[in-house]
């Protein structure tokens, strides 16, 4: 008990002191521009050139438009692309005339990151006129390197940019950094400048009262955790712990998100903000938004990663609030479980101002995510009549960092987190089969229902739901012993699944069938066009065929005890200890290769020349199914899903997301094998169809982006990622003496501790990251 309770302690301290060291810190005073940009041009990593052959020394030559820019700053800030590794450097110089620039990179090159070369004395200023510029670059080893330029038209003249040449002297594109005229620590704390972005005055201390509440409830959830558990047995008052800890600890960790991350700063939260002014009938928000916008320098910061919110930047508002690209989004044709929640939330913030709005909607969301795990976690723990999986499955999936912060921003995409989160707890469940799994066709039903009704991006996860149902009509309840009960337990999973499948009549309706087509929607291939709107428009009809299963199940039942033989029984249990030992041999070699060969990467899906869509989708398998990486973690379809923030530009360090990677891989590889010690036939044929059906999850997925012309990356695998990462963390549960003989609760709160001194340390660097990204 001391080391659950010092161990709880240890990690709220973990969390939140570094919350509060990373918000006490001083921002810098940073008085600097960016290169110029042409609009529209294209970005390209251009190599320096060795030396010699066998040198390890690079160089490229650049042009500045106008000399006196460059020798008048500072400092010269270059972006460089190493192709994924950071690479240690020797010496670096940048000469402009009579100017020496050094390079001050004492960690390294860090892949697209920029590099900071101060000016290293005095120098004579150059003219107007334009001026040479030679960068040179020294490395231990002779790895390739790279510069980010811009594509520009060899006659266009970009005033004050640094252009990149080629060895005949034709220019081939523009240099991408900044110049730095002056930096130096201010007495700006980065708390203050998050409050400046909130335009929330009162009171003055709020962020801090609401970082203090989440610290409450993670330290109050922690030990209702270990308290919890002295009798894991189940009971009523186990399941109400289980609900009770994961909703605490949810809740904690999603309130640091609604309020560390400024306003707007998340994937299209401005443009459903302004859906939610239009909905709402309140124009004035979005003027109020408009506003608050400028003042956070939005236009300037998202997809900038270079860029801050800076002290000078205080009371002096950004002249745009955003692009043409930002608009308001009918959400009556995007998700009816966010119009549904919209509705019911807009009549409290009746007159209320845009960020105490913003503000609420997001703790809106935050309170559903919660209550989604909580419900997961008491569900898990009434099925599995022991608390092991009810603490693994939900914090195994809060390890996710991004997990929160999908959940809680303003967007479509928050309700569909809540959702799938629940839905994942109930394949969870259904997976662990035990005697009382025939209750879970309610929620499954619910939760699949949700899933169709939330946004075009749930659809594909349904495959995954489908082969649960599949897997339920084979396999039935465990320990039916007759028929009768077999029978009735049918009737009660299918039953209860068609009548919680009812809120799919949310999803039915031309408005919302209209949503499945973005406006830069190309031709699609009828077949396509077809069963998308199919699934929206005929929704019904699924739930109206789900009592079918009864008779299927029955049946099945029936069929399995009367072809069941001695010898059959030996030869399945022989392939399938094969089967499953073989697969984690795969999993290890993919992890050692990736050691020594970089491994198949996901790229952007572009038009032209446009791949095949069977190649396309074949790729794609190839790189997810190949993720367990102990080196360069593929950036679409794993970084993007494990740690990056903000508009798509924010990712924490490569080592926490190989790590999460792995010790998910790891679940899941010790699943495996307490599935071959055992021999457990059920198990077995559940893992292989829900892996089936995520395979198939991750084709649809593929295939509907390359219809519709979007780029397949981890975000959009959301929901059918969390899954799989829900079942990999009953590992645990299954490694206890029985299914229903709990572990001793000493061991219990041991585990869990660690478990959640490991989710804190995630968040904290992910939480980290942001605060020092944006400020």
């Amino acid at each position: 008990m001391p080391f659950a309770r010092a161990g709880a302690l240890v990690a709220a301290a973990l969390l939140f002191g570094t919350i509060a060291i990373a918000l006490g810190g001083h921002a810098e005073d940073l008085r600097d521009r960016p290169f110029p940009r042409p609009a529209g041009g294209v970005t390209r990593a251009v190599p320096l050139a060795r030396l010699s052959p066998d040198s390890t020394t690079f160089a490229l030559p650049f042009r500045a438009t106008r000399g006196r820019v460059v020798t008048e700053a500072s400092e010269i800030d270059i972006a460089f692309a190493t192709g994924g590794p950071t690479r240690a450097i020797d010496r670096g110089t940048l000469r402009a005339g009579s100017c020496l620039f050094l390079a001050d990179a004492p960690d390294g090159i860090v892949n697209n990151a920029l590099v900071r070369f101060r000016k290293a004395g005095p120098c004579a200023a150059a003219s107007d006129e334009p001026l040479p510029l030679r960068l040179i670059i020294g490395m231990p080893a002779g790895d390739a390197l790279f510069v980010w330029s811009v594509d520009t038209p060899t006659d266009l003249l970009l005033p004050d940019a640094i252009q990149i040449e080629t060895e005949d002297g034709r220019t081939r594109g523009v240099l991408q950094g900044r110049y730095v005229e002056w930096r130096a620590p201010s007495n700006a704390r980065r708390a203050t400048l998050l409050k400046y972005a909130w335009q929330i005055a009162s009171p003055r201390t709020w962020i801090a009262w609401v970082l203090v509440a989440a610290a409450i409830l993670f330290v109050g959830g922690a030990f209702v955790l270990i308290h919890g558990t002295r009798d894991t047995r189940s009971s009523h008052a186990g399941v109400g712990v289980s609900a009770l800890f994961t909703g605490s600890i949810a809740l904690a960790l999603a309130l640091c998100y609604v309020v560390v991350v400024p306003p707007f700063q998340a994937p299209d939260e401005p443009d459903h903000f302004l859906g939610f002014a239009g909905a709402s009938g309140r124009p004035d928000l979005e003027t109020e938004a408009a506003a608050l916008a400028r003042l956070g320098h939005l236009n300037r910061i998202a997809f900038h990663a270079d860029e801050r919110l800076r002290p000078i930047d205080v009371d002096h508002p950004y002249p745009i609030a955003w692009g043409p690209d930002v608009f308001a989004l009918p959400i009556g044709g995007r998700s009816r479980t966010t119009q549904a929640v919209w509705s019911s939330v807009s009549p409290w913030v009746a007159g209320w101002p845009a960020p105490p709005t913003l503000l609420l909607l997001r703790l809106v969301n935050a309170i559903l995510l919660a209550l989604a795990l909580a419900a997961g976690s008491a569900l898990i723990a009434w099925q599995a009549r022991d608390r092991t999986a009810a603490i693994a499955v939900p914090l195994g999936l809060l390890l996710v960092p991004t997990l929160p912060f999908f959940g809680t921003y303003v967007s479509e995409g928050a309700i569909l987190t809540a959702t799938y989160a629940f839905f994942a707890c109930v394949v969870a469940a259904a997976f662990l089969d035990t005697a009382r799994s025939h209750w879970l066709g309610l929620p499954l039903g619910v939760s699949m229902a949700l899933i169709l009704a939330g946004g075009r991006s749930g659809g594909p996860v349904l495959a995954i739901g489908a082969t649960a149902l599949v897997a339920r009509s084979l396999l039935g309840t465990r320990d039916d012993r007759d028929t009768s009960t077999a029978v009735r337990h049918a009737a009660i999973f299918w039953i209860g699944a068609a009548v919680g499948a009812l809120p799919i009549l949310l999803a039915c309706g031309d408005e919302y069938t209209r949503g499945l087509w973005p406006g830069d929607t190309g031709r699609l291939p009828e077949w396509f066009r077809t069963a998308a709107e199919l699934v929206r428009q005929r929704g019904w009809l699924f739930a109206a065929a789900l009592p079918l299963g009864i008779p299927i199940e029955a049946g099945a039942w029936i069929l399995r005890r009367s072809r069941a033989s001695g010898r059959a029984l030996q030869t399945q249990r022989i392939v399938l200890r094969w089967l499953m030992r073989a697969t984690v041999a795969a999993m290890g070699a993919v992890a050692v290769a990736s050691l020594f060969v970089q491994l198949p990467t996901a790229q952007y899906l572009d038009p032209r020349p446009r791949p095949t869509l069977l190649s396309y989708v074949q790729h794609t398998l190839i790189v997810v199914l190949t993720s367990a990486r102990l080196r360069h973690p593929d950036v679409l379809l794993t970084t993007l899903f494990w740690g990056t923030f903000g508009w798509i530009d924010t990712p924490v360090p490569d080592a926490l997301i190989v790590g999460l990677v792995m010790t998910t891989a790891a679940m899941g590889a010790w699943l495996m094998l307490r599935i071959a010690a055992r021999a457990d036939r059920r198990r077995a044929a559940w893992l292989v169809l829900l892996v089936s059906g995520a395979v198939a999850s991750i084709a649809a997925a593929a295939v509907a982006n390359y219809f519709i012309n979007r780029s397949l990356h981890g975000r959009y695998l959301l929901g059918i990622y969390v899954t799989l990462i829900a079942v990999a963390w009953t590992a645990p549960s299954l490694a206890a003496r029985t299914t229903t003989d709990p572990q001793p609760s000493s061991t219990t709160r041991r585990w869990a501790t660690g478990l959640l001194l490991a989710c804190a340390g995630a968040h904290a660097v992910a939480l980290a990251t942001i605060i020092r990204r944006y400020f």
